[in-house]
């Protein structure tokens, strides 16, 4: 039975089929709060999928059949590793779409993690839940430390895993079965096809239990507020993972959303600078404007979006674009700095940061962008996910003094608000 032609459709892979070998029990069918963790699992993402089918150890295909009866999911026996059981589900499935694969040990997934997942998917193409690591991340050799990495560029890879459907099949396909073997994720198998890999914020309570100390944690999330009613179900927003940080100790001054019960904000500046030239678009936030010159510069050299990218990653604390998509890359010739405006929201998500409000000032003699300014606000408002009210561009001159009053070239400055989410 195939179905899941419509390309904004979502199919629902819960990977179930593991071996439990560190749980010493099978862990899919431990009860937390009155419901078995894959019951959960399953509970939380059948929502938000049109087709849905679970992949399990042959020897358990009746018990989890009866597991998750009601939930809409379709159980199939899954193969020898993770991989191969994902693989076998793919094969139940056709045409576009996203498909959403999910640990079928992770009951506490949100609907915000699994609604950011998809929305990224659907923009780039594949989307990994993921968290930054708290921990120094070290690569060891015979219990010998060999290398540490910059923490604040390590992520813990967690699920849901989205992507193009039919580019996830195409990534399986090209792949023999003992080098499936050895991936350990979704993320692996696709980007060993040459396909990105995008994050989507995760979320600490999303835990995937293994080990008997997970159960511990479990256990704490369940604690009190499944005794009162089910609100730490797989779908119960915010609390749990609040409960799971005061548990965790995890919630510290960093982490809090309020400074003496005020909310905390963030405000950056950016500033640009490019030169016009002859033989070139003008872009400005999106917009192509007719003119004799455009400006110089590696990618599209939207001075305006440049700076409001500026802004935003200095709030968070980011460095600048010129790191972020260096000038020397090829990947970035002529890109669209819509593109990357995208991108770089995309990273401030995983910060837990969101554009509060956003004001832009482009300086230039000419060309008279005020028949322009409503389409620049509105790509803005779009990019960014915000009312146009709180997306503001403004055009003014230096009256003729400078090198924009001699048209030699246009600046732009740019102020955001970010708020923490």
């Amino acid at each position: 039975m195939k179905k899941h032609k419509d390309t904004q459709a979502v199919a629902a892979v819960l990977a179930a089929a593991g071996s439990s070998s560190r749980m010493g029990q099978n862990k899919l069918f431990m009860s937390f709060g009155g419901k078995s963790v894959v019951r959960r699992a399953a509970e939380a993402i059948a929502p938000f999928a049109q087709e849905k089918i679970a992949v399990c150890a042959p020897e358990s295909l009746q018990r989890m059949a009866r597991e998750l009866e009601g939930t809409g999911f379709r159980v199939v026996p899954g193969g020898s590793s993770r991989a191969l059981s994902v693989a076998a589900a793919l094969k139940e499935l056709e045409g576009g779409g996203i498909v959403l694969v999910h640990d079928g040990a992770r009951p506490f997934v949100t609907p915000s993690v699994i609604e950011g997942c998809i929305e990224t998917a659907r923009r780039h193409g594949s989307a990994v839940a993921a968290v930054p690591c708290k921990d120094t991340v070290r690569r060891c050799s015979f219990g010998r430390a060999e290398a540490s990495f910059k923490r604040s560029e390590m992520y813990q890879m967690q699920t849901p895993q989205c992507f193009c459907l039919d580019r996830l099949k195409c990534a399986y396909l090209r792949m023999d079965e003992s080098a499936l073997a050895a991936c350990t994720d979704d993320a692996a198998v696709y980007e060993a096809a040459g396909e990105e890999i995008y994050l989507s914020p995760g979320d600490y309570a999303n835990i995937k239990i293994t080990t008997p100390e997970d159960a511990v944690f479990a256990r704490a999330l369940c604690q009190g507020s499944c005794s009162a009613e089910p609100a730490c179900q797989a779908g119960a927003d915010g609390g749990q993972a609040r409960e799971y940080k005061a548990y965790c100790g995890a919630a510290d001054a960093g982490d809090a959303n309020t400074y003496n019960g005020e909310n905390k904000m963030r405000i950056g500046n950016g500033f640009d600078v490019h030169a016009l030239v002859k033989g070139r678009r003008l872009v400005l936030c999106g917009v192509e404007i007719p003119h004799e010159t455009g400006l110089e510069g590696h990618s599209d050299a939207d001075v305006a979006l440049h700076a409001l990218m500026d802004a935003m990653l200095g709030a968070a604390g980011l460095s600048d674009i010129g790191q972020c998509f260096p000038d020397n890359d090829p990947q970035y010739k002529n890109a669209d700095s819509m593109k990357l405006l995208e991108r770089v929201a995309d990273m401030l998500k995983m910060r837990a940061l969101r554009v509060s409000s956003a004001d832009i000032t482009v300086i230039a003699q000419a060309p008279k962008l005020s028949p322009y300014i409503s389409d620049m606000r509105a790509n803005i408002a779009k990019a960014l996910q915000l009312p146009q009210d709180r997306a503001n561009v403004k055009a003014t001159t230096t009256e003729k003094l400078g090198f924009t009053g001699r048209k030699e070239g246009i600046a732009a400055m740019a102020a955001v608000l970010l708020s923490e989410d």
